[in-house]
């Protein structure tokens, strides 16, 4: 009987440690399988794929190339919540990992592209015409990660998506600003048509702001001050629409 249950033990560990490489030959199969799909651009796949090497193998040997690679991947598929929700925990969890500026700039990007969606009850489909919160939060994460890791190789496309993000800030603020002329809003109309000349100077909405701030002062009879803004709008944008032949045409 002893004999017995000594070689029913010997069996039972002999076959734990037969089952260790297979394990290891499944993660592996798995994490190929997943590179395959991307590669083929079949995201749902390999977001499957790599969804089960996380659930199985939570501290495998692929663990923390599995969360990056579901970053790509939910990003590729156009599910930017769950990508940005990922890139957030992972800087998190891994603030010291050598790829952790990918985790920071999809951050970014995710939320970007996820500012672009829906409609605004101004302008239809038009981006500028959104609520600009998200935009702001993408311009903040990106900003973060242009500061942390200024030699990034995705640096120079997170400042192109920043001065995108900017100009997109103060075309809202004129949005709302023609909103304000056509219901003869005249001081709100200034207001936020100054916000643009002072928050966003050196983008090319200041012009279209001027505009806006010349014709409200005109039609609040304030003649001086328009003779100033008209100066300015000559002197820094003198092909503006607004200017026939350096005449000032109101924008209503």
């Amino acid at each position: 009987m002893k004999k017995l249950i000594i070689a029913a033990a010997l069996s039972v560990a002999l076959a734990g440690c037969a089952s260790k490489p297979t394990d290891l030959l499944d993660e592996d199969a798995l994490y190929n399988s997943a590179q395959e799909f991307i590669d083929k651009k079949n995201y749902s796949l390999a977001i499957q794929q790599l969804e089960q090497i996380s659930d199985l193998y939570p501290f495998g040997r692929y663990g923390v190339r599995v969360q990056l690679d579901l970053l790509y991947a939910y990003y590729q598929q156009g599910e930017y919540t769950k990508a940005v929700v990922l890139a957030d925990r992972f800087v998190r969890l891994n603030p010291d990992h050598e790829q952790v500026d990918y985790a920071y700039y999809l951050r970014g990007i995710g939320t970007y592209r996820l500012s672009l969606r829906g409609n605004s009850f101004l302008n239809g489909n038009q981006p500028e015409a959104r609520d600009p919160t998200l935009a702001q939060r993408a311009f903040a994460y990106l900003e973060d990660f242009v500061i942390l890791f200024p030699d990034s190789e995705y640096t120079p496309d997170a400042r192109f998506r920043m001065l995108q993000i900017r100009d997109r800030l103060a075309r809202h603020h004129l949005v709302v600003a023609d909103f304000y002329l056509r219901r003869n809003a005249w001081l709100a109309a200034v207001n936020r048509a100054n916000e643009v000349v002072q928050q966003f100077n050196g983008t090319a909405a200041v012009g279209d702001a001027l505009a806006v701030m010349a014709t409200a002062y005109g039609e609040m009879g304030m003649s001086d001050l328009k003779t100033d803004v008209v100066r300015v709008l000559k002197a820094n944008f003198p092909d503006h629409v607004s200017l026939n032949k350096g005449k000032f045409q109101p924008l209503i």
